[in-house]
């Protein structure tokens, strides 16, 4: 048997296979994050190629032949180089398209502090934009009185009712191709002429923000009815978080209150990266972490890897529903065992939609509510598990309105047969907001129930 000699390339070799197989980011993500977890994409992407080029640099060393290891050290190198040049200059052409490739949330740009001064915040009149959502272009409009969608008069027209519809993102329509997608406008279309609707959703808004924008702004265009749209997924969370709950930036992009976090969910129950805080002795860890982020070859690896995941795993992953200990979190409003700072939210939503029902009773107001639910919610097969009961929160509202006489939509229901019985996927694949399916089902919807619901019950005396 010819054994070759050991040499300082079987040791460079054995070196980068342990190497390759030790520096994975189950590692790696004791050193960088003081929790444990690694949740962002890029750094496992990056680390996973690490490993990879680092063993196959080792058992190329291995494997190599005398001979031809000069011409092969040639053929690697120009390799190499090549490989880097291409990334230089993929990473120069995508700075040169940042606003193509790294587009602004939906919301920038449109959002401005309550003028009046009391809380909350509210759209900025006259705002147009060409968003770049999820890969196709969308123009958002808001008219000259702070709504989504084309210009109306405050003063309704005599004799055609007028429906406002109230609620967060899912109200205002993110995610829609256009505004004539989005549940509102279906539903004016669906109506139209006799009766108007106008959009009154805005992005981030609790239940509390709701009633806020009620009596500052909504009462001005003097509706006939008032449908208060729900989103099971965060709107307990952002009513329990108050008025303050976001900040707006500069550019009109809301960003979440971190003080306000730290102190009114307790560390159990907040996001793990977000209880810990930054990592702490560590700056060698962060800097490697910030440098990944800068680069935008690495951002659109990243982007390009989930939207993978969302379109051939994301379906078959949310069958499983799973309770989440963040508050934050969608499915944790569905978990059987409701923690206090759980039953405060929901006594502080059912305290808000009572100061509304007051409010609405005493302009002659019809109100109405309307609960959406939450992806999970839809998507899963077991409606009900050991620790969760996907009818929560939604029970509470539906109680709630039974017991003040208040016309309640639940569209769970509706989007899970639309979904598991006829194939049509509401959401987006790689979002929590519907679709144009999503909104469709939900414009339709609320036809039925405003036509066969809510419209009678304005001929019913008030509770």
């Amino acid at each position: 048997m010819n054994l070759r000699k050991w040499d300082r390339a079987d040791t460079v070799g054995l070196l980068c296979i342990a190497v390759g197989l030790g520096a994975n980011f189950l590692v790696l993500q004791k050193l960088v994050s003081p929790t444990g977890q690694m949740h962002t994409l890029v750094y496992k992407i990056a680390i996973t190629a690490f490993d990879l080029l680092a063993v196959a640099t080792g058992v190329f060393l291995f494997r190599r032949d005398r001979v031809k290891l000069r011409k092969d050290k040639r053929r690697a190198l120009a390799f190499s180089l090549s490989l880097v040049l291409s990334l230089v200059a993929l990473e120069l052409f995508l700075r040169l398209y940042d606003d193509y490739f790294r587009p602004q949330p939906p919301h920038a740009g449109f959002l401005q502090a309550n003028p009046h001064g009391t809380g909350s915040f509210r759209l900025m009149p006259n705002t147009e934009k060409e968003l770049l959502l999820m890969g196709r272009k969308s123009v958002v409009r808001i008219n000259s009185l702070g709504l989504h969608g084309p210009e109306v008069r405050r003063e309704p027209d005599p004799g055609r009712p007028r429906v406002a519809f109230a609620g967060d993102s899912f109200t205002f329509g993110s995610f829609a191709s256009d505004y004539e997608k989005t549940f509102v406008s279906v539903f004016q279309r669906k109506v139209k002429p006799s009766i108007e609707a106008l959009n009154f959703g805005v992005f981030g808004y609790g239940v509390d923000d709701i009633r806020l924008y009620l009596s500052e702004e909504i009462l001005s265009f003097h509706p006939d009815y008032l449908v208060v749209v729900i989103y099971a997924g965060n709107d307990f969370s952002d009513t329990y978080l108050g008025l303050n709950k976001r900040i707006i930036n500069p550019d009109g992009t809301l960003v979440w209150n971190e003080a306000l976090l730290a102190e009114k969910i307790p560390p159990e129950w907040r996001h793990k990266e977000s209880a810990a805080g930054p990592p702490k002795n560590n700056r060698l860890g962060l800097r490697l972490i910030e440098g990944l982020e800068s680069l935008r070859v690495a951002n659109l690896l990243m982007d390009l890897t989930f939207r993978w995941n969302q379109r051939f795993i994301e379906k078959s992953d949310f069958t499983r529903f799973r309770v989440h200990d963040d508050f934050q979190s969608a499915t944790f409003w569905s978990r059987k065992d409701y923690p206090p700072i759980a039953r405060e939210a929901v006594a502080a939503v059912l305290d808000e939609l009572a100061r509304i029902q007051a409010i609405c009773n005493e302009h002659g107001i019809v109100l109405a509510l309307a609960a959406l639910p939450s992806k999970e919610q839809v998507y899963t097969k077991q409606p009900v598990g050991a620790d969760y009961d996907i009818a929560y929160p939604q029970k509470f509202l539906a109680d709630f309105a039974a017991e003040r006489r208040i016309p309640y939509l639940d569209l769970q229901p509706i989007l899970r047969r639309a979904y598991h019985e006829e194939g049509k996927s509401p959401f987006m694949n790689n979002d929590s907001h519907f679709n144009d399916t999503g909104h469709r089902l939900v414009g339709k919807a609320l036809v039925r129930f405003f036509l066969e619901a809510v419209q009678p019950s304005r001929q019913q005396p008030l509770p």
